[in-house]
C-alpha cells in the first residue's frame, strides 16, 4: 500500500501511518511525478488541488479530511471504481460547541455588552431570552445535526429535526421531510442548516420559504453556503430588523467584501471555521489509519460515500 497524504499530520502522527505497514509520500516532503505513479491511496482534504485524479492512475481509495465532499468530481471516481470516504462526525462536537455559544451570544446580548464596555455604557436589560422552552429547527440530522440536538437538550430546547424522508433520529422530538420546512418554519425560533450540498438542498432558503418565516427568527448556517439564497436573506432580514441571521458558510468564499452581510447588525459572519478544533487532527489521523486498515483487509470503511447520492 502506499498513500499520498495532503494533510498537516505531525510528524507522531504521520510515524503511525507508517506503523500500519504503508509507505508515504507526504506533501511538505521532496517528490516527483513518478512516486505518484502507482499511489493506490490518499488522504487529503482538497487531493486535486495540486494534482489531477489522472495523475494517480492505480488510485483506489480516497479519504477525505472534510464531511462535505464537493471538493472532488464524483462522477470520476465512480468511473474508475474509487471508494471515497468523508470525516462524517469528526467535527460534530467543535460544530455543536460552535452552534451553542451563538445560540447564547444572540439571546444573552452578548455584542451589545461588549459594545457597552467599549463605551463605558451601564445599561441593564432586564428582559433577555432564555434558550429553556424554545423551539429550534435543525435541517439536517446526521452526525453533526444529531450532536447539536444532543447538546440542545441540556437547556430542555425542543428540537425539531427535518431529513430527507422524515424519519426519527436520536435526540429530536419530531422529525419532518427536508420538503415541508416552509410548512413548520413560523413555529420555530431558530433554525439550524446542517445539511450537505446536495441537488435538494441547493438554494432551500429562498424568498419563497422566507416570506413565511417569523419576524425574529434566529437562522443559522453552519452547513453549506449554496443552502442559502443570499440576495433574498439580505431582504429578509432588511424587512425584519428582530431577525439575525449566524452565518459560518458562504455561496463565494472569502465572503467579498462588498457584500452587505459585513456591515448588517443583524449578522454575525464568521470566515467557515466552526469546524476548528485543537483535536481535531488526532481524530483525523485516527479515522484514516482504520480506514486506510479497513481497505487493505478488504473490511467495510467508515464513512464511505454512497457516488450515487453524494452522501
Amino acid at each position: 500500500m502506499k498513500t499520498f497524504i495532503a494533510y498537516p499530520f505531525t510528524e507522531e502522527q504521520l510515524d503511525r501511518f507508517r506503523q500500519e505497514d504503508t509507505q508515504i509520500v507526504f506533501y511538505k516532503d521532496p517528490y516527483t511525478d513518478d512516486d505518484l505513479a502507482d499511489v493506490d491511496s490518499i488522504v487529503a482534504f482538497q487531493p486535486f488541488k495540486k494534482h489531477t485524479l489522472q495523475e494517480f492512475p492505480r488510485l483506489q481509495f480516497l479519504q477525505l479530511m472534510s464531511a462535505g465532499i464537493n471538493q472532488v468530481d464524483t462522477d470520476a471516481l465512480k468511473e474508475r471504481g474509487i471508494t471515497l470516504a468523508n470525516a462524517k462526525g469528526i467535527y460534530s462536537i467543535p460544530i455543536a460547541e460552535w452552534v451553542l455559544m451563538r445560540l447564547l451570544e444572540v439571546n444573552k446580548r452578548a455584542f451589545s455588552h461588549r459594545d457597552m464596555q467599549r463605551d463605558k455604557i451601564w445599561e441593564q436589560d432586564l428582559g433577555m431570552p432564555e434558550l429553556t422552552g424554545s423551539r429550534i429547527g435543525i435541517a439536517g440530522t446526521g452526525s453533526i445535526g444529531t450532536e447539536i440536538a444532543r447538546k440542545l437538550l441540556a437547556f430542555d430546547v425542543e428540537v425539531i429535526g427535518f431529513n430527507t424522508d422524515g424519519r426519527t433520529t436520536d435526540h429530536v422530538e419530531k422529525s419532518y421531510p427536508l420538503s415541508t420546512l416552509a410548512e413548520h418554519l413560523q413555529e420555530l425560533d431558530a433554525l439550524v442548516l446542517a445539511t450537505p450540498e446536495t441537488p435538494a438542498t441547493k438554494g432551500i432558503i429562498n424568498r419563497a420559504l422566507l416570506q413565511k418565516a417569523p419576524d425574529d427568527l434566529v437562522l443559522i448556517n453552519i452547513g453549506r453556503g449554496s443552502a442559502v439564497d443570499e440576495e433574498a436573506l439580505i431582504d429578509y432580514l432588511q424587512e425584519n430588523p428582530k431577525a439575525t441571521a449566524i452565518l459560518d458558510v458562504f455561496q463565494t468564499e472569502p465572503l467579498p467584501q462588498k457584500s452587505p452581510l459585513w456591515s448588517m447588525e443583524q449578522v454575525i459572519v464568521s470566515p467557515h471555521v466552526c469546524a476548528s478544533s485543537d483535536r481535531a487532527t488526532d481524530r483525523l489521523a485516527k479515522l484514516a489509519i482504520d480506514n486506510l486498515r479497513n481497505w487493505k483487509e478488504q473490511k467495510p470503511v467508515i464513512n464511505e460515500i454512497d457516488l450515487d447520492r453524494g452522501y
